[in-house]
């Protein structure tokens, strides 16, 4: 864009010199040539005033101290003023680790997965129960016995008392435990107060439906994968986000470096207008050079501007993924990175055997990226809930017991001591079953969840071809960006011979200010260019790392999820609040 802008910018002075000349050439081609004695009169007569007056009208169009920057540059001298902070790769990285947004938030999801896994063991937590009840009733008397006692009504008041414990078994047992004590007085035959006790055993276990210990704690094993995953979604987020926090580093080094460019190109033209103010000053230039000059330097001290410009926004970009601020506000500092590119840093891929390299970085990518192991999980939980419908397709089939023994007496300590001396007892065996006609509603879910189980060994298949596709091609980028480094390196050398040769044609006047400034503007090229090779040779290094998933073992960064939130203590989770 910047030598687009150039170019349109010089064309249009060329331009206005062309039709200056032009209009030069007619009015002398136009005029009949004058004798030799009184040559120099009518010039100063006729000509001159025609000339001044193009002339100075040419500067006012044409003139650099139209084109006022000073505001601007102001601007970028202010950004430059403000509180610096150096820092190098591995500060960034850091920072990042501990501030970035993303990674935080992601860092929260294993915390959830365990308390999913402490939801699901809650499924086997023994349930205590309580209950008190009094009754009281009074019924009417038939007439039989009416007319044998005389006793219209009768009432009976009675207590009970019940404390159980029940839950579930790891093999689908379920069981209770019931201990009952009460009393009860009727106000006929005038027996007085009965007490009565009961201690008794209930259990149930399914045969068919709903046995084993696999089905029974599969939704602990599904959660337990989910940990897993999750842990490994932390590790692709930490992967991406370390990986755009450098790329977005490298970025900020590509725009500092832009503006050393600019700046040197800002020099080059300034060192141009010097050297045609020189030659004017001695009579071997014309004033059209001078302000050809004028107008480069205009045109390199905005591209100077806009190169401030955008390395502030990519400056603050930088600053956003780090989560930089001052107090609550976004930091105003300005970040001065200190590292530079460096592309003899081969060591991570051996390019003089490239095809065996190659496929040792997929065997790399098959190993360490975390979308393998949330592959292996998703496959995993489909494969339980494949298994887990196909159990819930099976008839029920349970058999159930009971056994119980008490007493019964006017005081409550022998009826409670009637319990150890098995005064009442009673006991039941059996079997109770269920079978669903058609079987539609768990026969859908066992296809339902083959289907999911098919998806999901699909979907891994496609999480291999796409990560050792990504490993291909960022291979061929590091490759390729390592080419165009001596490349463009090179052509910034050749660009530079160009640059002092043409001055030195300038200086001999067989150059024009036109064609220095064109050349000039092909070595500010040249130089961008070979920036811009430079950072995106890095940045391809970091590709390739990311897709081997490599890139934060190389940085020496270890993965440790430890901080999870801890359970709210039972006795404060069972605390009443009336909010």
């Amino acid at each position: 864009m910047r030598s687009i802008k150039l170019f349109w910018t010089l064309a249009a002075v060329a331009a206005l010199v062309c039709m200056t000349c032009t209009a030069f050439s007619a009015e002398n081609a136009a005029a009949p040539p004058a004798p030799a004695a009184v040559e120099a009169a009518p010039a100063a007569t006729d000509v001159a005033p025609s000339d001044a007056a193009d002339t100075a009208s040419l500067k006012e169009q044409i003139s650099a101290s139209l084109i006022d920057l000073s505001a601007l540059q102001k601007a970028a001298e202010e950004q430059l003023n403000r509180t610096q902070v150096r820092m190098g790769l591995d500060d960034v990285v850091q920072m990042a680790l501990k501030q970035n947004p993303d990674i935080i938030i992601a860092s929260m999801e294993p915390g959830k997965s365990d308390a999913d896994i402490y939801t699901a063991s809650g499924l086997f937590d023994p349930m205590v129960q309580l209950s008190l009840k009094r009754s009281r009733a009074l019924v009417g008397t038939n007439s039989q016995i009416r007319a044998l006692t005389g006793v219209d009504t009768i009432g009976t008041t009675s207590d009970e008392r019940m404390v159980g414990v029940g839950g579930k078994m790891v093999y689908g047992t379920q069981y209770g435990v019931q201990g009952t004590w009460g009393d009860e007085e009727s106000s006929y035959g005038r027996v007085g107060r009965q007490y009565e006790s009961m201690l008794g055993l209930t259990l149930t276990q399914p045969i068919l439906r709903g046995f084993g210990k696999k089905y029974n704690t599969v939704r602990i094993a599904q959660a337990k994968n989910m940990r897993t995953m999750t842990g490994a979604q932390v590790k692709l987020t930490m992967l991406k986000t370390v990986g755009d926090v450098i790329k977005s580093y490298w970025n900020l080094v590509y725009t500092v470096e832009s503006v050393k460019v600019a700046q040197e190109s800002l020099h080059n033209a300034e060192r141009l207008l010097q050297i045609n103010e020189t030659r004017r000053k001695i009579g071997t230039a014309a004033d059209i050079e001078v302000l050809q000059a004028k107008a480069g330097v205009a045109v390199r001290q905005s591209e100077w501007i806009a190169a401030n410009t955008q390395s502030t926004d990519a400056g603050d970009l930088l600053k956003q993924q780090l989560f930089m601020r001052d107090g609550e506000l976004f930091s105003k500092s300005i970040i001065v990175p200190t590292d530079r590119p460096n592309p003899s840093n081969a060591g991570l891929f051996d390019f003089t055997n490239f095809d065996a390299s190659l496929d040792a970085s997929v065997k790399r990518s098959l190993a360490n990226r975390p979308e393998i192991t949330m592959s292996d999980m998703e496959l995993a939980n489909a494969q339980l809930e494949v298994y887990k419908s196909r159990n819930e397709m099976l008839p029920q089939f349970d058999v159930v017991g009971a056994y119980g023994q008490g007493g019964r007496d006017d005081t409550l300590g022998k009826a409670l001591q009637g319990i150890w001396s098995k005064q009442n007892f009673s006991y039941s065996i059996g079997v109770q079953g269920a079978v669903a006609i058609n079987n539609r509603a768990a026969r859908g879910a066992n296809t339902r969840a083959r289907i999911t189980e098919r998806q999901s060994e699909e979907r891994r298949k496609q999480t291999e071809i796409a990560l050792q596709t990504a490993v291909h091609v960022a291979a061929r980028n590091v490759k390729a960006n390592q080419i165009l480094v001596e490349s463009t390196r090179q052509a910034v050398r050749l660009q530079e011979a160009n640059v002092t040769a043409e001055e030195k044609r300038l200086r001999l006047g067989v150059s024009t200010s036109f064609q220095v400034l064109r050349i000039q503007q092909d070595l500010t090229t040249a130089r961008l260019q070979e920036l811009q090779t430079l950072i995106s040779y890095e940045k391809a290094l970091v590709d390739l790392q990311i897709a081997e998933g490599s890139l934060l073992d190389n940085l020496g960064i270890k993965l440790d999820i430890t901080d999870t939130e801890t359970p709210m203590p039972y006795w404060e989770s069972i605390k009443p609040r009336w909010e």
